[in-house]
């Protein structure tokens, strides 16, 4: 019988030349830059870009590989010929990847979970997987909610055969030895990458209007200002929540220093209502999880509002600054020494639900496949660093590009793009990333003192203003509810997408939702009602659409 590679279905943004199929942009090493049907023949060119039909198959997978590993870029590809189909992302998993194996032993890939889970007759019913979504807001490592539907991980590349599953670690943030050299050196070194970083995004994108979501933080000012030095001084900025806050008045501060337009969506729970109900925001929701995350839907409404108004236009790339803390090393943990790498990221980022909520024997196993994840770390912030970036920063904040998706709009990831950035920022030593150290002189040097002096953080406010916010629960900026007693004078502020409906929906959430009747007030974040919103919709019975 003759081998047969997977069957695989992409969406109409991938390009095809011959056995390779492609998505996004690329950088290759000597600093060529190659955009959608382009990186799509750069990766099916053979070895030393000889003759095709002079390639054996396997030299001619080797060199796709080769190719795939060295590139830079935001992009995604597949090889599939023969009775190999390779899948291959970049080093933020930034256009995700999934396969799925039938009952017949064929494989299926493609970039949609849901749709490989209905193909396979799969249903997002594993509890520990709810629970890690639950409280962390992603399903840990290859899994999703769906089992025997897997995502190819951040630095990864598959292999599928008919013999079975290949997972391949082509590159993990941190390895490598430590960066060597005195303070000025690294400095000079950091802009430097940055530098190129931008150089190749900005060849990526010629003659496209580009829009810079603008929060006023370093990473997007950092953004803004790299913007302004490669000559975009057409860049649209824009931000978004309550005018009063500190946040978009500092955008506001940052854009008129370096002569960008700035506009402005005010948010509420009267318009997220209002927006909630739009068959755009519920396509949203059904697309962007992936079946392995919860949707990162804070921009989603300022966009939506923007391209009503017309302040973008079609073609326009987003640019968001995603996601310089964490290179920065503002996430590393306050203590180097903990006892226990596993219960350090525990206590960080399992957090969106009460804890309380989950079986013992759910805890523990969660805590086994933290130690999974991290296998191989020298000390707890190593760990939590690897953690910190395969499962949050790559599954959830990169992931927020897939808002832009839904309106037909491009995107780049300038702070993640580059191979030289991410090697050389992730070999940092740990006392020059803690309190972003390193980074923020990095960033003075790029920006020059006046931008970078200009307040980035809100100064503190009276102990009894901060009492008063909590007992009234008044901030918009965190979203979420309380499950038991509310606090004092509360007002709850609840979306109607989030209903937390009666647990005997779903068998899955009943496990987690029961323990808390009868308890004591806890609020519970926006990420962990959005999780539990998910697994409603994914409840038993119902059909992954």
């Amino acid at each position: 019988m003759t081998p047969t590679p997977a069957t695989v279905t992409l969406g109409p943004l991938w390009h095809t030349t011959g056995p390779v199929r492609a998505r996004g942009w690329g950088a290759t090493p000597d600093g060529r830059v190659h955009v959608g049907a382009a990186l799509a023949e750069h990766l099916a060119l053979p070895p030393d870009g000889g003759a095709p039909d002079r390639a054996t198959p396997d030299g001619a997978v080797a060199a796709f590989a080769s190719r795939a590993a060295a590139l830079g870029g935001d992009w995604a590809a597949v090889w599939s010929d023969g009775d190999a189909t390779v899948l291959a992302v970049d080093r933020a998993r930034s256009i995700p990847l999934c396969y799925a194996r039938t009952g017949t032993g064929a494989w299926l890939a493609g970039d949609d979970a849901r749709a490989l889970a209905r193909a396979v007759g799969a249903r997002a019913d594993d509890p520990l997987a709810a629970a890690a979504l639950m409280l962390a807001g992603v399903v840990t490592g290859s899994d999703t909610l769906a089992p025997g539907v897997q995502q190819v991980q951040a630095g990864e590349r598959v292999r599928l055969t008919p013999g079975g599953v290949q997972a391949e670690r082509v590159f993990r943030f941190g390895a490598g030895p430590v960066a060597a050299g005195d303070d000025e050196e690294l400095v000079r070194r950091g802009a430097a990458v940055f530098e190129e970083a931008f150089e190749s995004v900005l060849a990526s994108v010629r003659g496209r209007q580009l829009v810079l979501p603008l929060s006023g933080g370093m990473d997007s000012r950092l953004v803004a200002a790299m913007l302004v030095r490669g000559g975009r001084t057409d860049a649209v900025c824009y931000s978004y929540g309550e005018p009063w806050r500190f946040e978009p008045r500092a955008s506001r501060a940052v854009a008129r220093l370096l002569g960008l337009p700035w506009h402005f969506v005010r948010y509420s729970s009267r318009r997220w209502s209002r927006w909630s109900r739009t068959p755009e925001y519920a396509a949203f929701r059904r697309s962007a999880p992936g079946l392995a995350t919860v949707e990162h839907e804070q921009d989603w409404p300022a966009v939506y509002e923007l391209r009503r108004r017309g302040v973008i236009p079609d073609g326009a790339v987003l640019m968001p600054g995603h996601s310089g803390d964490f290179l920065s090393g503002r996430h590393l943990p306050t203590d180097v020494h903990l006892d226990s790498a596993s219960g350090g990221i525990w206590e960080s980022y399992y957090r969106e639900w009460p804890v309380r909520a989950m079986p013992p024997d759910v805890v523990q196993a969660l805590h086994e496949r933290i130690a999974r994840v991290t296998a191989g770390a020298a000390t707890p912030a190593e760990a939590s660093t690897q953690w910190d970036w395969q499962e949050r920063q790559t599954k959830t904040i990169v992931n927020s590009v897939r808002s832009y998706e839904g309106f037909g709009l491009d995107w780049r990831l300038p702070l993640w793009s580059s191979r030289a950035a991410l090697d050389f920022w992730g070999t940092i030593p740990v006392e020059q990333r803690r309190g972003r150290r390193l980074y923020l002189r990095v960033l003075r040097r790029l920006m020059g003192d006046a931008l970078f002096d200009l307040p980035a953080t809100p100064r503190r406010g009276p102990n009894v203003i901060n009492k008063l916010e909590r007992l009234t629960d008044s901030g918009l900026d965190r979203y979420g509810i309380w499950l038991g007693p509310a606090p004092l004078a509360s007002r709850l502020r609840v979306r109607d997408l989030v209903h937390v409906r009666d647990p005997g929906v779903a068998r899955v959430v009943a496990d987690i939702v029961a323990p808390l009747a009868g308890r004591s007030a806890v609020r519970v974040p926006i990420n962990g009602l959005l999780a539990l919103a998910q697994l409603n919709d994914l409840a038993d019975g119902r059909p992954l659409s």
